[in-house]
């Protein structure tokens, strides 16, 4: 006689979920972005949380969602495909950007533990659908694979590598779960507690346990991204805050769950506004006091929501003036705003960093940092007037847009 198997009592799904019967799935097409899915699940029955949300963007201050997903691009999908037999999962689309990929891409995760544990189901595969380039994008899908941190963050979910399947061609599944987003990009509604909960199981299941000591004060810094997101005069920054006794942390230099171990150990962080407070998205809760130098002014409307339910005290810097980008990627017809490089208000930061963080700032010269922020905006300038784009003149529009405003600024 078998023994019956003993299920765990503790996991509650985090948000909704639905079985499919012979849903089609259409891989993301060329050209897909963030904010514009053409890819995802065709079936009659398809509730509305199958397709792919992300909140409204910070200047509308809505609590209500986009949907991503093109419904009128998939409505014309609908092609005879393979179909294979067994019990599928639905992750979704997976953008090539890690900060958007955390922010977007893993929050339906949290189903695969529950329905392997939770109800002892078997998944046979978990369906992926990568972004490909628009050029030769028939090419990757032979030799496609995640990058490590990817795979380290789907593992550290519960996913492990060998049940990940890459969609390239429209497939049909006898069954296939499809989890709600447990969390949502810009959203301006906190996580809940069953997703929460789920998350501090990820911790213990990876002995993310907070002990590293040796991490007490941590500054998070983006000076090595410096043509793709920061702001003038890190460098200046960095030396500050190391004189202050903080540890200055590269996240690019560590594994991800090194990454976790420092976060959750740390009774103070200080981070430059970037995909490092994304992973916060992994953790439950941290002791640490956080604080955000922002590169955008209204970066708060972005992290409050990934912050307010993990950790008890948190404040934004966020006098900041964001200076045109000029970093155009191919194929567009405008510049990507977050590659810009942003002036942090020198005589406010300096009141911040007394006021708020409590830090003694006698050594802190105001015209050493507004120097050095002045030779690195040159050098953003600099480097991309060097640079060959394909859109001369949205290339040229740039750079007058960006002239304008530093003239501007420099007057002020």
């Amino acid at each position: 006689m078998s023994k019956e198997k003993v299920l765990p009592t503790d996991i509650a799904p985090s948000a909704r979920f639905c079985v499919l019967e012979n849903a089609q799935v259409i891989p993301m097409s060329p050209g897909s972005s963030p904010g514009k899915v053409n890819g995802g699940i065709l079936h009659p029955n398809k509730p509305d949380f199958a397709g792919q949300f992300r909140g409204k963007t910070v200047f509308q201050n809505s609590q209500e969602l986009d949907l991503a997903t093109n419904d009128v691009f998939l409505a014309k999908c609908d092609v005879k495909s393979r179909k294979n037999n067994g019990k599928y999962l639905y992750l979704g689309p997976v953008f090539n950007n890690f900060g958007h990929f955390l922010a977007e891409c893993t929050h339906r995760a949290w189903g695969y533990e529950y329905v392997t544990q939770g109800l002892g189901e078997p998944i046979k595969q978990v369906i992926v659908l990568p972004q490909t380039p628009a050029k030769f994008p028939w090419l990757r899908q032979f030799k496609f694979k995640l990058p490590s941190i990817f795979l380290q963050t789907l593992d550290y979910l519960g996913i492990p590598e060998r049940k990940i399947k890459y969609l390239f061609s429209p497939s049909t599944y006898e069954k296939i779960v499809v989890p709600e987003q447990a969390s949502f990009f810009r959203s301006q509604k906190s996580v809940g507690s069953a997703y929460l909960q789920f998350l501090n199981r990820c911790e213990r299941r990876n002995n993310i346990l907070g002990t590293r000591t040796q991490f007490e004060k941590v500054y998070v810094s983006r000076i090595h991204f410096k043509f793709r997101g920061a702001y003038a005069a890190e460098s200046y920054i960095e030396n500050y805050f190391a004189s202050q006794g903080y540890q200055i942390f590269y996240p690019q230099d560590h594994s991800l769950l090194e990454q976790l171990e420092i976060y959750k150990s740390a009774k103070e962080i200080i981070f430059a506004e970037g995909g490092g407070l994304h992973i916060l998205e992994l953790l439950s809760e941290l002791k640490a006091k956080i604080y955000v130098l922002g590169r955008r002014p209204m970066c708060d409307a972005v992290f409050t929501s990934i912050l307010r339910p993990r950790v008890k005290s948190f404040k934004f810097f966020t006098q900041v003036t964001t200076l045109p980008s000029l970093f155009i990627p191919k194929k567009s017809n405008r510049a990507a705003h977050g590659s810009a490089i942003s002036m942090l208000d020198p005589q406010s930061l300096v009141e911040f960093l007394t006021a708020q963080i409590g830090l003694d700032t006698s050594s802190f010269c105001l015209n050493d940092f507004i120097q050095i922020a002045k030779q690195d905006i040159e050098l953003y300038r600099t480097h991309y007037q060097s640079l060959q784009t394909e859109n001369q003149q949205v290339k040229l529009n740039a750079m007058a847009s960006f002239d304008k405003q530093l003239k501007k600024l420099l007057v002020e």
